[in-house]
């Protein structure tokens, strides 16, 4: 266990490669199948690497989740393209992940496995975009597809640009830019699809502030150099607070049954509370506390202790 260090000792965070042993892995997983792919491909001689490669390809994936498959896939046919979730099945039982790999572009060079899209990995689960061309009850009709004939899918997820592509929300987070990608498409004669209530215009960005004493607060920790454990600066942690805020993180339940009740969420290092005003529109940041990653883990686990009386 662990790549050896100084004086024999080992990493405690570390496995050799041989310790991945996908008779271990595998069923280490623990995770069930929501349906498997039918395919053009019959075997991995010729499959595409990308389904991008072969437009024309086709395929079929009849669901078996639950008596009711079918609720599960409302709504999917506003979507044009899918993220498919699933498992290397392929790779056999015999092999040994290696942290090199030898991607075929490359003519015999060597890249680190997680820099590729190589399917012997550590854990062989693979990402797959595929157009969706139609949404019959608990099957779903795809093309440009790059999966072997009886692939386990793990899960479905829709194609959203303005999440899936790197700064098509714009710079606070509240723009759909894909909708100038879809109508370019558009006019190309290609489908490019999401229903308006996913993207960040669907919702009214939230007015944040910042109250004095947690502004107080920010800027005693800043001067005590309390150490963050993730984000580079204090005026990271602020731009940071402000975007989790604005975007109006709370559930449902939250919002109809706890009006006027604080919302408390944890940020780096810290415990943050704030109140929503729903009819401002508005965000009030009340405090802010430093806290010990034991407790954020025990308020995760539900275990934290109770305060003080």
């Amino acid at each position: 266990r662990g790549r050896q260090e100084k004086g024999g000792r080992r990493a405690a965070d570390c496995f050799e490669e041989s310790l991945w042993d996908p008779k271990v892995v595998m069923p280490a997983l623990g995770i069930r199948p929501v349906g498997h792919i039918s395919t053009c491909f019959p075997r991995r001689n010729g499959c595409p690497r990308q389904g991008s490669v072969c437009p024309e390809s086709r395929a079929r994936l009849d669901l078996v989740f639950g008596s009711n498959a079918h609720h599960a896939t409302a709504g999917l046919e506003d979507f044009s393209h899918v993220w498919l979730i699933f498992l290397f099945d392929g790779n056999g039982m015999n092999y040994t992940p290696r942290p090199s790999v030898c991607p075929p572009r490359l003519n015999g060079k060597t890249k680190g496995v997680f820099a590729t899209r190589a399917p012997h990995r550590p854990c062989p689960i693979g990402l797959s975009l595929c157009k969706l061309d139609e949404v019959k009850g608990r099957s779903l009709l795809l093309s440009g597809v790059d999966l072997v004939d009886g692939t386990p899918i793990l899960d479905i997820k829709p194609y959203i640009p303005c999440y899936d592509v790197p700064f098509a929300n714009g710079p606070d987070g509240s723009e759909d830019r894909g909708a100038e990608l879809c109508a370019k498409l558009g006019g190309e004669g290609k489908d490019l699809r999401y229903p308006d209530w996913c993207v960040p215009p669907a919702r009214k960005i939230i007015e944040v502030i910042i109250s004095p004493e947690a502004e107080k607060q920010l800027l005693q920790y800043e001067e005590e150099g309390v150490e963050l454990r993730a984000l580079p600066d204090w005026t990271a942690v602020r731009t940071a607070m402000k975007q989790v805020l604005q975007a109006d993180p709370r559930s449902v339940y939250r919002k109809e049954s706890c009006v006027g009740q604080v919302y408390p969420f944890y940020l780096d290092c810290l415990d943050i509370t704030t109140t929503f005003d729903d009819a401002a529109g508005s965000a009030l940041v009340v405090a802010v506390s430093v806290v010990s990653r034991d407790a954020q883990r025990d308020a995760k686990a539900g275990t934290a202790a109770a305060p003080p009386p």
